[in-house]
C-alpha cells in the first residue's frame, strides 16, 4: 500500500509537460494550416476551373482529390498526435518511445533541409523536442510498475 502511494506521488517531469504543450501549440497551428489549405483548394478550383479544364482535368475531381489526400494524411496524424499528448500527460511510456522515433526522423529530415530557409531553426527545434522526449524515458513517472 505504501509503495502504491509512493508511485502516485511521482510528479510529471517538466520536460514531459513542455513537450506536450509545445505539441499542443504545433497541433493547433497545423490544424489551422490544414483548414486554410482546404479552403484554398476550393478557391483554386473556382478560380482555375477553366485552366484545369483546358488541360483535360475535371476541376471538381482534381480539387476533391487534393482535399482527400490532405485529409487522408492529416487526420490520422492528428489522432496520433492527440494520443501522444495525452500519453505525455498521463505517463504512458509508449507515447514517449513513439515521440522519440518521430523526433529522430524529424532530425534526419532537418539535416536534409539545412540549406533551405529555416532549416537550421527546424533542426534546433526538433533537437530540443528530442531532448525533452529522451529526458522523459528514464523518469519514474513514465516507468511506473503496476
Amino acid at each position: 500500500m505504501e509503495e502504491q502511494n509512493k508511485l502516485q506521488e511521482i510528479k510529471r517531469p517538466w520536460q514531459g509537460t513542455a513537450w506536450a504543450w509545445l505539441n499542443i501549440v504545433g497541433t493547433v497551428f497545423l490544424s489551422i494550416i490544414a483548414i486554410i489549405l482546404l479552403l484554398g483548394f476550393a478557391g483554386a478550383g473556382m478560380l482555375m476551373g477553366s485552366e484545369l479544364a483546358q488541360e483535360g482535368l475535371d476541376p471538381a475531381t482534381f480539387i476533391a482529390g487534393l482535399s482527400a489526400l490532405l485529409i487522408i494524411i492529416a487526420i490520422p496524424l492528428l489522432i496520433l498526435e492527440i494520443f501522444l499528448i495525452i500519453g505525455f500527460f498521463k505517463g504512458w511510456k509508449w507515447a514517449v518511445i513513439v515521440a522519440i522515433i518521430f523526433e529522430a526522423l524529424g532530425i534526419m529530415s532537418s539535416l536534409f533541409s539545412l540549406g533551405e530557409n529555416g532549416g537550421f531553426f527546424n533542426l534546433l527545434i526538433t533537437g530540443f523536442m528530442l531532448y525533452l522526449a529522451i529526458a522523459c524515458v528514464q523518469h519514474p513517472f513514465y516507468n511506473k510498475k503496476k
